[in-house]
């Protein structure tokens, strides 16, 4: 499974990268950390949250680089779609 996961990374240009509603700093932070480490190896990334990013987390010059509202994902078709620190498919 993971040798398939690295492939469809590798074979995709752009990447979606999108955190759950209700986003919390694990959250947050996993979406961006994703972000930039896809950025590293050259990839064309977006990271979206479908939900408004608490105040007390809208200071972080990071989270506010690489994470997007969900509408930026219309604007930006991706050939791949990575979720990360979802509880449920839902």
């Amino acid at each position: 499974m993971i040798k398939e996961i690295i492939n469809e990374i590798k074979n995709a240009d752009t990447i979606l990268v999108a955190g759950h509603i209700m986003p919390d700093g694990d959250d947050l932070s996993s979406v961006t950390s994703m972000v930039m480490g896809l950025e590293k190896i050259g990839k064309k990334v977006v990271g979206v949250i479908d939900d408004e990013i608490p105040e007390y987390l809208s200071g972080f010059e990071a989270i506010n680089k690489c994470v997007r509202d969900f509408d930026c994902a219309k604007n930006n078709p991706a050939d791949l779609i990575i979720i990360v620190d979802a509880s449920s498919p839902a």
